[in-house]
């Protein structure tokens, strides 16, 4: 592949990343997703936010709940206290935990329904590991057969017959400059979701992460990287994994043949899956 074939490969990867993003933003008003949110009913959706819901729908299924994209109402009462200099209302959090439930959720072609007035959908744990994969696609689809996407902390990578594999090395969440674990790729991807970037309350006790089962929570864990066949499985499997005990975590990625994960606590501790690179 040539400089100019690689040049134009990128652009179109760009171009199409920026398209989906245009998609599935919950703060662009003229995105469907946030139309969806707006008026709680999407008639004829496009695609890919159709199929992403039913991916959602799924994995809320296998994960036992404990991934669900509907805790909406709940990040946006914990970001505009937080913008207000607030600590989040615990009775508030508690009425909103009662709109979580992705199986209330209608995904049809002629349209998407939320069957709860009040609710909301996110897909900031999994649209991003889904760009990903469809900007590797394009790229792969475009003949580059050695590339690396790095999306913070969503990665998907690919390596040519005879060149090295990539290495990947795990952020430390207590930013000493140390990494808990180096692993090599050759084509694969990899997702990491952790507690240590985004607090809502002073004592950095409330973060983004979300228990869809019992609502705003203090994580266990510091951080979760996975190992999927695609980036957005990975991003659904590490915010997974934030949500659970590290052992209930483990057990889960355990269940799941092709899946590895590097679970983090705030001690130090690190739990690996039983063939994590």
């Amino acid at each position: 592949v040539g400089d100019d074939q690689a040049e134009e490969a990128i652009s179109l990867a760009v171009q199409e990343m920026e398209r989906l993003i245009r998609i599935f933003s919950r703060f662009d008003p003229a995105s469907p997703l946030f139309v969806l949110n707006d008026q709680g009913r999407l008639a004829h959706p496009p695609a890919e936010l159709a199929q992403m819901l039913a991916a959602a729908r799924n994995w809320h299924g296998l994960s036992e709940a404990s991934f669900d994209p509907t805790v909406l109402p709940l990040l946006k009462h914990l970001e505009e206290g937080h913008q207000m200099g607030i600590d989040p209302d615990p009775k508030e959090l508690a009425q909103l935990l009662e709109l979580v439930d992705t199986s209330a959720i209608i995904v049809a072609a002629e349209a998407i329904q939320l069957g709860k007035s009040g609710m909301g959908v996110t897909l900031d744990g999994m649209a991003k590991g889904y760009i990903v994969d469809q900007a590797a696609r394009v790229l792969e689809d475009s003949g580059i057969a050695n590339y690396l996407i790095n999306a913070g902390g969503d990665i998907a990578c690919a390596s040519r017959p005879g060149s090295n594999p990539w290495n990947i090395a795990i952020e430390d969440p207590a930013k000493e400059k140390r990494y808990p674990d180096v692993i090599t790729l050759r084509k694969g991807a990899i997702a990491t979701s952790g507690s240590y970037e985004v607090f809502y309350n002073q004592d950095r006790s409330t973060c983004h992460i979300i228990d869809p089962l019992r609502g705003v929570h203090r994580p266990a864990l510091t951080s979760a990287s996975i190992t999927a066949p695609t980036v957005m499985e990975a991003d659904i499997l590490a915010t997974t994994a934030m949500a659970m005990l590290p052992a209930q975590g483990l057990s889960f990625i355990n269940s799941l043949p092709g899946r590895e994960c590097l679970l983090l606590d705030p001690f130090g501790a690190a739990y690996s899956s039983r063939n994590w690179a």
